[in-house]
């Protein structure tokens, strides 16, 4: 296909994703219906951006690509690790 095309998906995909991202954490949260909506959401464009950016020829805007796509998803991930842990440490001392 068009490099165009595969431009603007990962382009689309990428500003989904952090939209979503951002909206969880700042408005939503991980409980609400709406965060888990919109965390379920962020699965079809993170793998479509993922696909997009290994069609990039160019090696280091790749690179950069997947970093970005890798670190938004660790930060994500560590975000909601110590979310359980507050409650965990939450559910503990209220016992």
């Amino acid at each position: 296909m068009n490099k165009k095309f595969y431009l603007i998906c990962l382009g689309l995909s990428m500003f989904w994703s952090i939209s979503s991202l951002v909206c969880v954490h700042f408005y939503y949260g991980v409980n609400s219906p709406q965060g888990l909506f919109l965390i379920m959401s962020m699965i079809i464009p993170g793998i479509i951006g993922l696909y997009c950016s290994t069609k990039v020829s160019h090696q280091k805007i790749r690179g950069i690509l997947l970093f970005t796509n890798y670190l938004f998803f660790t930060y994500f991930n560590f975000m909601q690790l110590m979310e359980i842990i507050g409650y965990l440490l939450n559910f503990l001392q209220n016992k």
